[in-house]
C-alpha cells in the first residue's frame, strides 16, 4: 500500500462526525491505490467510511458503501482530473462510480448493484 494509509490520508480513516474512528475495507484501499497509480495524479479523499448516524445526518443513501467502508469520495473540481480518475477507475475494473460536481465516488461493494455509474 503506497498512498492510502492512516498517516497519509486521515479522512479515509475517520468518520465526518469527528467522533468515530473508521476502517476502510482493504479492498477499497487497494483499489484506490491502483487507480491513483494508473491516473498518475494525487487523489484527495473528502469522505471515507461513515457511521450510520452521520451518514443519515448528511442525507447519505440507506445502503451507502460509506457505512461498510467500501466507498470513498475523491475531490475532483476540474474536467481533466475527472477524466484521468474516471479513465483509471474503469481500466482498473471499478464498477460502482458516482459523479458529483466536485467529487467522484468510487466503490467496491459486492452487495450493491454492479456495473453502475450515477450522478448526484
Amino acid at each position: 500500500m503506497k498512498h492510502f494509509t492512516p498517516e497519509g490520508d486521515p479522512k479515509l480513516f475517520a468518520c465526518g462526525c469527528g467522533r468515530c474512528d473508521m476502517e476502510p475495507s482493504l479492498r477499497l484501499r487497494w483499489m484506490l491505490d491502483r487507480v491513483r497509480d494508473r491516473a498518475g495524479v494525487p487523489m484527495v479523499v473528502t469522505s471515507g467510511p461513515r457511521c450510520p448516524e452521520y451518514n443519515a445526518l448528511i442525507g447519505g443513501a440507506k445502503y451507502s458503501e460509506h457505512i461498510d467502508g467500501d466507498g470513498a469520495d475523491i475531490l475532483c473540481e476540474d474536467s481533466a482530473l475527472r477524466h484521468a480518475i474516471l479513465k483509471a477507475a474503469i481500466e482498473e475494473g471499478v464498477n460502482r462510480i458516482g459523479i458529483g460536481k466536485s467529487f467522484i465516488h468510487l466503490g467496491v461493494s459486492e452487495s450493491n448493484s454492479q456495473d453502475v455509474i450515477w450522478c448526484y
